[in-house]
């Protein structure tokens, strides 16, 4: 039988803030509503108030992307699957994806 597919959850990689409705849930709210995420990899290293805010995130582009494009490269896997949000993604790979669009980023 085929490995599980491991599944983690970064800070790193959470939408860049443009609006409220881009702050996430506490993660004391969002182990409630969808009690499955406790299981993932790097659930227990997030704080409590994990994502980000207009405050805490005018630096997404320079802090964030980058260590998220070293956490890739740093990974043993051959193929790593991410989800995540168009303008993000624009940053990462130069393109806004629209919903449910793959693209591929060679590292």
């Amino acid at each position: 039988m085929p490995n599980a597919a491991r599944v983690a959850l970064l800070r790193l990689h959470s939408e860049r803030w443009s609006a409220p409705c881009d702050e996430g849930l506490p993660k004391s709210k969002l182990v409630q509503a969808f009690p499955f995420v406790a299981a993932w990899e790097g659930f227990n290293e997030l704080p409590e108030n994990w994502t980000p805010t207009r405050e805490s995130d005018s630096r997404w582009r320079e802090e964030r992307v980058p260590h998220f494009v070293a956490w890739l490269r740093a990974r043993r896997e051959k193929r790593i699957c991410v989800v995540g949000h168009g303008a993000y993604f624009k940053e990462l790979c130069g393109a806004h994806l629209k919903n449910c669009e793959v693209a591929e980023f060679p590292l």
